[in-house]
Order: C-alpha cells, then sequence, then structure tokens
C-alpha cells in the first residue's frame, strides 16, 4: 500500500509552489531599478570621457581597465608589498643579527601564503623565500 501511495503522487501533477521574495533580492531590484532612472534622467551624462573609447594598454584587457580606474586588486597591492619588503630584508641582511633576518623572513612567507590564496590563476602563486634564495627569488619573480 505505501507503494501505492507514492505511485500515486508521482503520477499526480505537480503544483509550482511561488518562493517569496527574500528582503536582499528585493534590494537588488530596487537599487537596479534606481540606477536605470538615474541613468535615463542623464545622471551619468557628466562622466569624464563619457563616449570616448577605453584606453586599454597592450595585453590583457581587465588589467588595463582595473588601471584607467586606478584600482588595483588585493593580490597585487600584496605582491607590491611583498616586493618591497623582500628588498628591505635583503638589504638589512649584511648588517642584522641572523634571527632578526629570519623574523622578518618568516613574516614574508607568511604573506606569500596569504598572497598565494588570493590569485586569481594558481599559475601566479608564488614560493617560499629563505636566507639563501632571497634574492634570486627577488630578481626572477618579484620584481
Amino acid at each position: 500500500m505505501f507503494f501505492k501511495k507514492d505511485q500515486q503522487d508521482a503520477n499526480q501533477p505537480k503544483e509550482e509552489k511561488q518562493l517569496p521574495e527574500t528582503h536582499q533580492s528585493a534590494r537588488v531590484y530596487l537599487v537596479n531599478d534606481a540606477i536605470e532612472d538615474f541613468a535615463k534622467r542623464g545622471g551619468f551624462d557628466d562622466l569624464e570621457g563619457m563616449g570616448k573609447p577605453l584606453d586599454i594598454q597592450e595585453g590583457d584587457v581587465l588589467s588595463g581597465v582595473l588601471k584607467n580606474a586606478n584600482y588595483l586588486p588585493a593580490w597585487i597591492e600584496l605582491r607590491k608589498e611583498i616586493a618591497a619588503e623582500m628588498k628591505l630584508t635583503m638589504e638589512k641582511m649584511g648588517h642584522s643579527d641572523p634571527p632578526v633576518v629570519e623574523s622578518e623572513i618568516e613574516i614574508i612567507n607568511e604573506k606569500i601564503k596569504n598572497y598565494n590564496k588570493k590569485v586569481p590563476n594558481p599559475v601566479l602563486q608564488k614560493g617560499f623565500v629563505s636566507r639563501e634564495n632571497i634574492e634570486t627569488k627577488y630578481e626572477n619573480h618579484w620584481q
């Protein structure tokens, strides 16, 4: 009998349930409507470069657009920060105590681990540095 009941339910047409709209999606619609209304009233007409083509540099289109917008993704900012810290650490290596340099290298490697988590493509990930290879890694991968 249990089997027959399931069989009957399977043969019955299923009703589509209307799910109530969430507050978040309602807000998205409101914001989109407000932006469209603003654009229709000419709110974006006085933007700098309006109607002119984007000046995109050779290579990656996304990078060119981001550069024009003066925006750097967090992973690129972190890359620059790591490179600067590597350079400072290399300068200290000749005249600082080895434990101080080792401590700075540990901090750099933590930042490299964080960088590797943020990059959009595994090909962009970088290897860790040590006292022995920091100069080579800097010259070949971080400049």
